[in-house]
């Protein structure tokens, strides 16, 4: 907007690519009108914009529904968005950057940066299930039952431990994102483990 391309749009790197990557998020618009408005809005600059090709995965997002100024068909790209320059062209006074945009299609959603906690306890609560099998299958699991019932106690067990640890892990995703409730899901979950073991080798 009103300005000059940054080096790295004008001398290619080691890879032959022309271009940057945003770290904030990046607003854009399919009005041509709203982006010309804005690149002109210093006169004593040098006027600037980027044409930018969309694909059907690299793509922003239309919060055009939720925006104070709708009419400006805004179209938002996440942070760490790539964009590679292409070509330039001169339009009248505008210096116009044909761009091809992509997207970081490994960010974290907000709801799975929220989750993340709980999902830690999940995957704990997987990996305790195959603990528990592999106690009953072990050595000492099996010396303390017959062998004919081993099969029986390993899906007794397991099962038991998966509706208890579903109980833990039942409450909204935010709520284990406290250290307080996080350490005392943790340490239930633990001796919800070791009470499974013992209760089906008893």
């Amino acid at each position: 907007v009103g300005g000059k391309l940054p080096p790295s749009f004008l001398e290619p790197n080691k890879h032959g690519v022309r271009g940057a990557v945003e770290k904030a998020f990046m607003s854009t618009t399919t009005n041509r009108d709203v982006a010309m408005a804005y690149a002109t809005s210093e006169p004593s600059k040098a006027s600037l914009a980027f044409e930018i090709q969309q694909s059907m995965i690299d793509c922003g997002a239309d919060v055009s529904h939720f925006s104070q100024h709708p009419f400006e068909k805004e179209i938002l790209f996440p942070p760490y968005t790539g964009v590679e320059f292409l070509e330039g062209k001169v339009d009248n006074s505008l210096r116009v950057a044909k761009s091809r945009c992509s997207v970081n299609l490994k960010s974290l959603t907000l709801e799975q940066t929220v989750a993340k906690r709980l999902k830690l306890l999940k995957d704990m609560g997987a990996n305790m299930e195959l603990e528990v099998r592999r106690w009953f299958l072990g050595r000492e699991g099996r010396g303390r039952c017959d062998l004919a019932d081993v099969g029986k106690l390993v899906e007794a067990g397991v099962l038991a431990l998966r509706a208890r640890l579903g109980l833990l892990l039942a409450s909204e995703a935010k709520i284990y994102n406290d250290d307080g409730d996080f350490l005392w899901t943790v340490n239930l979950m633990v001796e919800t483990k070791k009470a499974a073991c013992d209760d089906g080798g008893a």
